[in-house]
């Protein structure tokens, strides 16, 4: 059994690569060399896993995305024949997904094992007005949405409260960063300004939202011709910004009324992959879908910390399509419950954040939180310690 996993450079891919390897899957890294900005870069951290058997350099996908899939189903034809069985496929960047479903020469890799998302799949849940019109076909509630027009522009503008969430309809397709994707804006200056910064990128007005003040809430789920396969729910804790970003730390939330709400949405679409369905809670108590993202996300490790097969239940649906020997869905009764996770580095960022932003509480708890020890690190593992040491250690060999 071999899984080819790729973009090993994002922290997240060390949880699939731990539980496969555990499971007795052979991993092989790849990763772009797009991630490499100098002959001083350190290697990935995914490279140094103990449970890695080999590591490759793929093309740069910025310059060549067709070469990158050309070089990545090479690697995977060298190694099912050496083998003698044909590998899985793990894509965990937003890119190589987005290639993998879009490009014509990625077809050749649907030899192998795959459980993605179709290309019209991809499409919805990369649109956040596709999101809205599917949720509400559903009574699945979504924030307010403004929806600007040509025609009614100067008079909606008026009529929009503050603070209001700014964002293009399919950020991805824009190659915009995490902290880019979206703006929280205070003020009417403000607000035309961030229209008009999206406005040219997607030439179409943007999405302009109410703002929820409440908690975020994550529904990850394994999915497969629309039947979710294995379920896991997150509150997010801290932010990096504060404002809202990148989970900085997260606690196991398990919520009957979410898993309803995405059960709803992988029926309706058929759904095949892992999906993450982002919510805000607001003051009445009503959750709000804001999101999909079809991809690992940040708080996927959690799938790890809280004790499912979420990682090797995605490798044997891929392996069971196009191989003989059909493997065994693994259910682990014994689920951790409430366990707390966290990225160390950017938590601590996080606190400063809530600090200098004036949320003292907050930042208070953070700040009791960097000594309690019950908290899982989302990334580091005393068993398998090499991928958080070498990269460093590689800047001062190099």
């Amino acid at each position: 059994m071999v899984a080819v996993v790729t973009d090993v450079c994002y922290k997240m891919s060390l949880s699939i690569i731990r539980e496969l390897g555990e499971q007795g899957v052979k991993v092989v890294a790849c990763q772009s060399r797009a991630f490499k900005k100098s002959k001083k870069s350190p290697d990935p951290a995914g490279f140094f896993s103990k449970y890695v058997s080999k590591s490759f350099w793929l093309p740069d996908f910025n310059v060549s995305p067709e070469e990158y899939i050309d070089e990545l189903y090479y690697i995977c034809q060298k190694i099912s024949l050496e083998e003698n069985e044909k590998c899985v496929i793990i894509p965990v960047g937003e890119k190589t997904l987005n290639f993998i479903t879009t490009l014509e020469n990625s077809e050749k890799l649907f030899e192998y094992g795959l459980l993605v998302p179709t290309k019209e799949q991809l499409e919805i849940f990369s649109s956040k007005k596709e999101i809205e019109n599917l949720a509400t076909s559903l009574n699945i509630d979504v924030p307010f949405n403004y929806k600007l027009t040509e025609e009614n522009f100067s008079e909606m503008i008026k009529k929009i409260k503050f603070p209001c969430v700014v964002k293009p309809d399919c950020a991805e397709k824009l190659g915009l960063k995490e902290n880019e994707r979206y703006f929280i804006v205070e003020n009417r200056s403000e607000l035309r300004e961030k229209i008009m910064y999206f406005f040219e990128l997607e030439k179409k007005y943007p999405i302009v939202q109410e703002y929820i003040y409440g908690d975020s809430f994550g529904a990850a789920i394994l999915a497969s011709e629309g039947r979710v396969l294995d379920f896991v729910g997150s509150r997010n804790i801290r932010e990096y910004p504060a404002s809202g970003g990148q989970v900085t730390c997260c606690e196991y939330n398990e919520n009957s009324l979410l898993y309803d709400y995405a059960r709803k949405i992988v029926d309706k679409t058929n759904y095949s992959g892992i999906a993450i369905f982002e919510f805000k809670i607001n003051e009445k108590g009503k959750f709000k879908l804001l999101d999909i993202d079809p991809y690992v996300w940040e708080t996927y490790p959690m799938t790890r910390i809280v004790n499912t097969a979420f990682s090797y239940n995605w490798f044997v649906l891929a392996h069971n399509k196009i191989n003989s020997n059909k493997l065994t869905l693994y259910s682990n009764p014994k689920r951790k419950k409430r366990y707390k996770m966290r990225y160390f580095i950017g938590d601590l960022k996080a606190i400063w954040g809530y600090l200098c932003k004036g949320n003292i509480l907050k930042a208070l708890k953070g700040v009791i939180d960097i000594f309690n020890i019950s908290i899982y690190d989302a990334t580091f593992e005393i068993s398998d310690i090499n991928p958080m040491i070498k990269p460093i250690m590689g800047i001062f060999q190099k």
